[in-house]
């Protein structure tokens, strides 16, 4: 590939991107203004948005504890079936 096609290239993709981080950045307004509206709406009808926030997040973080949990446990059965696969592979002499 020439210089000149490289360069070409280049800049067609920075164009590109910086109009897909354009679009990104508007699209995240949007929604920013939209949880804001219904922030607005919760705080209306009384609702506790700190007390809420919180419990979503310890109910995140047991989601989270239990999810590696299962991975623990998971990992562990893999442990046991390559020491099984490993123990059926000895031969015994008798």
């Amino acid at each position: 590939m020439e210089q000149n096609e490289k360069i070409g290239f280049h800049k067609g993709a920075l164009d590109c991107l910086v109009k897909e981080r354009n679009e990104l950045s508007r699209l995240l307004n949007i929604v920013n203004s939209l949880v804001e509206m219904h922030i607005r709406g919760l705080r209306d009808e009384g609702v506790d948005i700190n007390k809420e926030a919180q419990e979503a997040k310890a109910a995140q973080d047991q989601n989270d504890n239990d999810e590696i949990k299962d991975i623990e446990i998971q990992e562990g059965f893999n442990d046991i079936d390559k020491a099984i696969e490993e123990n059926s592979k000895i031969k015994i002499d008798d």
